[in-house]
């Protein structure tokens, strides 16, 4: 019977080993199979010199050939046969007489843009009704997601093909336009030529894909990982990012995160967020309560105490602990070899609700290759600690997390909305700020034995949910010991990484409470506080 083996092809392999044996400066990429139109050559011989004479990361261009594939008919016995008069004459006429004849057979539906049914996204950024009207020139098209165009280009200046989609024989082309747009690579589409598919019967890839779904998680799971590998090369390069990163980013909602449905978009950071979500300022207004910049630690770090006291109104405010305090600085944490930063600030009352806002970025490019945490708010539910905090992955991919330390299996966290996004390098050559450096903002609130919680990054909802206990108390046994009472000042990077830091602003904190979400009664209703 067919196996696994028999399905997939060494595909990226096979690419990369021919672009080896390239001894031209430029290289058609396509499939073998696809038929070239009238004078095909001569026109690119003609737009070869443009591409030559450019060089450069700011420069360099694909020369998209536009490609069209005609429908399979039915035969007399009811099968299908090629529509072969059509093919000889699209291939023996003039451009812009094959022009107009592929626009007769795409309106009758005998035609179309490669894989216009099948896969939609991987030629649509093409516009090829565009061409089909006609234009005196070559145009520029805006890469998106799922494009993977056939064309021309400088054979010195491609990457190679990422071996690793061999395994799926999915999104194989589709990872190696990504890495040219994210490189800054432009795309133009050539107005002198097409490419042809001739029809033929195929075995469906849904049935494939039925036959073997794991292929298609691990995939889907891969090309994500490809995108945050090349944010991260972005953000090294210094090559500048579009205005709105946050809205390009690999999704974090709960279908792509599984990757059963995972296909094209990937990148949907928007997806299942409210308007609300989207609003600027969206967290603390007005003047902090309390502020707490790095150099009030100083003594700690100098070692004469180990415990720092803040002069804060309406509270007994005061940082905790001497556990990798060598790592601060004046306005930065060292991210190289020891302890990591482990300090308490304790509040000496419990309220009802804090918010806590910081600005950061990583220091330095070598600071992307670890992972780590950063501070966050404890509070006390039910007589259960819930703590709360921002990381960061290796490439700079940030995450807001609640928990319960210990693993405690009272506690259930629920999350209503989140959105995916990164954390910035400071040395990133962008003129956008927020690859610089982001103001992170967290805020915990505890009502009626259930813990609320919400993070922004500049003013974006990144994530809003809570912590419900499992087999809580009656209402009448809840009392002053819930609330929020500790600020876990920690920055604990996964690897120690020489010369990097993690660059960090004073601490401001507001104790003003937010509306309930609606989400939070029903699922209050649920846990059984009601009667």
């Amino acid at each position: 019977g067919s196996s696994r083996k028999t399905w997939c092809y060494p595909a990226n392999s096979m690419r990369t080993a021919s672009l080896e044996l390239v001894r031209t400066p430029l290289v058609l990429i396509a499939d073998v199979d696809l038929l070239p139109s009238k004078n095909l050559l001569e026109g690119l011989a003609e737009a070869s010199e443009g591409l030559l004479a450019g060089g450069g990361a700011g420069s360099r261009r694909f020369l998209v050939i536009p490609t069209f594939e005609l429908t399979p008919e039915d035969d007399d016995e009811g099968g299908f046969s090629p529509r072969q008069a059509d093919t000889t004459s699209l291939l023996t006429e003039d451009v812009g007489v094959a022009r107009k004849h592929l626009w007769e057979l795409c309106l009758r539906g005998e035609a179309a843009s490669f894989h216009e049914q099948s896969f939609p996204a991987g030629h649509r950024a093409s516009d090829s009704k565009r061409w089909l009207r006609g234009m005196p020139e070559a145009y520029d098209v805006a890469w998106e997601e799922g494009y993977e165009p056939y064309g021309v280009a400088v054979r010195a200046e491609l990457p190679s093909f990422d071996t690793r989609f061999d395994k799926y024989f999915l999104h194989d082309k589709h990872a190696f336009t990504a890495e040219l747009a994210y490189s800054g690579w432009k795309f133009s589409v050539f107005h002198e030529g097409f490419l042809l598919d001739r029809p033929r019967e195929e075995v469906p890839r849904s049935d494939y894909l039925r036959r073997f779904p794991d292929l298609k998680v691990g995939a889907a799971s891969l090309m994500r990982r490809k995108f945050r590998e090349l944010r991260c090369q972005q953000l090294i390069s210094g090559i500048e990012a579009s205005k709105d990163w946050q809205a390009s980013l690999p999704c974090g909602c709960a279908k792509h995160l599984e990757g059963v449905d995972a296909v094209p978009p990937f990148i949907c950071g928007q997806e299942g967020a409210s308007e609300a979500s989207r609003e600027e300022d969206a967290g603390a207004e007005g003047p902090p309560c309390w502020v707490m910049p790095l150099k009030a630690l100083e003594g700690i770090r100098r070692g004469r105490t180990g415990i720092a006291r803040l002069p804060w109104e309406g509270c007994a405010a005061a940082v905790r602990g001497s556990t990798g305090v060598e790592r601060l600085r004046e306005s930065w944490v060292d991210l190289g070899p020891g302890e990591p930063l482990n300090l308490r600030l304790t509040l000496g009352t419990r309220l009802e609700a804090l918010t806590m806002r910081y600005v950061v970025s990583l220091a330095g490019e070598k600071a992307l290759q670890t992972a780590g945490r950063m501070p966050g708010i404890s509070a006390q539910v039910d007589s259960l600690e819930v703590r709360s905090t921002f990381r960061w992955s290796a490439g700079g991919v940030g995450r807001f997390v609640l928990y319960s330390p210990g693993d405690d299996s009272d506690i259930t966290v629920e999350c209503f909305r989140r959105r995916p996004w990164h954390v910035p390098v400071d040395g990133a050559k962008a003129s956008d700020p927020a690859l610089r450096e982001q103001t992170l903002e967290q805020h915990m609130q505890v009502a009626e034995g259930i813990l609320l919680a919400w993070a922004w990054v500049d003013g974006r909802l990144v994530w809003e949910g809570q912590a419900v206990v499992d087999s809580p108390q009656s209402p009448d046994d809840i009392s002053s010991r819930d609330g929020v009472d500790t600020v876990n000042i920690v920055v604990h990077p996964s690897t120690p990484c020489e010369d990097a830091g993690l660059r960090m602003s004073s601490l401001q904190f507001w104790t003003v409470e937010r509306p309930l979400p609606v989400k939070r009664a029903l699922l209050r209703s649920q846990s059984g506080l009601d009667d």
